[in-house]
């Protein structure tokens, strides 16, 4: 709706930087290389003995002068590193304890000791280290400026949404009284309440919403991601059971996916049973002919791509003492087994950029219920008078 784009100044600028100091301050950050020996933790000891010799050897070569990149490139286990063993810039929280304390406790230029973690054996070389510091305002200063403007934005288009909503009259066409102030509307076909919402997508919060609505009935206004949208249920149809001659081709075909299902969770249902009795999860893969994918870092806000919901809850309570869920996970695209991989503490500055937008978020929706019920008082207490149009004034103006 808001087509502007919100000016702000320099004092506003100074202002949030000296607020948000803590936004801007990076915490001590370490560049290294490291080279797996990959061992189960529960591996025996004859089998943990023969990795490590092997691990020991490779660091001799190390120590003394050998590539390191081209001993990674040979040797390295770690499928999530590049060719060379290159992991990056990383801060403290990010890797698992006994990487992090060996990697934190290195000059630059300096390799490790053999450091045993869940995964294995480490060789780690840090090849750069960057102390803690605070971003300077002009290094941050577009940054800022592109956060208020984007606060602002919203904050104005939520404003003259309400105002949209509140001077809309009853039981009125959406689409015609927002061609008679020139805003945009989007007419979408039937959907139903399991399906995504045609251009917007999944959001449950809103979908509750649409199909509370009574036919012709407008919605509050309402936030997805940033975006605010006014909704009118303009048709709804019943839902039908069609006859089966006319879905037999669909019939059969779910149902082979159904038996198919059913065969991939009863394999998957072994596969994790042989993991908890102790079987190491890389033989057991290659035995099985099952190819494994190691996710991303991710979050209850930001899940993976391959997580569902399902997934995610189960993932978020594993650890390096359980690394597997009790049950095996269906979805659409298959049944899955799960592993903890590792994890990496909160990032403070993205916590604290995050705890603004919900303080505005929820202060939108503090405002946006308040002017509500205020509406509703007047709306109580108020006398209707129909009178005759007065010539000569504008309606709609």
């Amino acid at each position: 709706m808001y087509k502007k784009t919100p000016k702000v100044d320099e004092a506003q600028i100074r202002d949030y930087y000296d607020e948000n100091m803590d936004l801007f301050r990076e915490k001590k950050q370490v560049k290294a290389k490291h080279i797996l020996f990959k061992l189960s933790e529960n591996a025996p000891q004859e089998e943990d003995a023969k990795v490590r010799d092997k691990a020991l050897g490779v660091l001799k070569r190390a120590k003394e002068g050998e590539d390191f990149s081209q001993l990674a490139k040979k040797f390295s286990e770690d499928p999530g590193t590049k060719e060379n063993g290159d992991l990056g810039y990383f801060s403290a929280g990010q890797m698992v304890k006994p990487f992090e304390s060996a990697a934190f406790a290195l000059k630059k230029g300096e390799i490790s000791d053999l450091v045993r973690t869940p995964f294995g054996y480490h060789i780690i070389k840090v090849e750069d280290i960057k102390e803690a510091r605070t971003k300077t305002l002009e290094e941050v200063r577009e940054q800022i400026a592109q956060k208020l403007i984007s606060i602002k934005a919203a904050d104005e288009t939520h404003e003259k949404a309400l105002v949209f909503l509140d001077q809309m009259p009853h039981q009125t066409s959406l689409a015609q009284y927002a061609s008679e102030h020139k805003e945009k509307t989007t007419e979408t076909d039937y959907f139903a309440q399991k399906d995504s919402i045609p251009d917007i997508g999944e959001d449950e919060r809103l979908k509750q919403t649409i199909f509370a609505l009574r036919e012709n009935e407008v919605s509050e206004v309402m936030e997805v991601q940033g975006k605010f949208y006014i909704i009118q249920v303009t048709g709804r149809k019943p839902s039908i059971l069609p006859n089966l001659q006319e879905v037999s081709d669909q019939v059969k075909a779910d149902y082979a996916s159904y038996l198919a299902m059913q065969e991939a969770k009863a394999a998957a249902e072994q596969f994790l049973t042989k993991l908890k009795e102790g079987k190491d999860w890389t033989a057991l893969s290659k035995e099985s002919h099952i190819e494994t994918k190691t996710t991303e870092f991710f979050s209850r806000q930001q899940p993976a791509p391959e997580v569902d919901f399902g997934m995610l809850e189960a993932a978020l309570t594993l650890n390096q003492n359980k690394r597997y869920p009790e049950t095996v996970f269906e979805s659409e695209k298959g049944v899955f087994v799960i592993r903890w991989e590792g994890q990496e503490g909160i990032d403070p500055k993205k916590y604290e950029e995050e705890k603004g937008n919900y303080r505005n978020m929820a202060a939108r929706l503090n405002q946006q219920t308040a002017y509500k019920e205020w509406l509703d008082r007047l709306r109580k207490n108020a006398t209707i008078k129909m009178v005759d149009a007065i010539e000569g004034i504008d309606a709609g103006g």
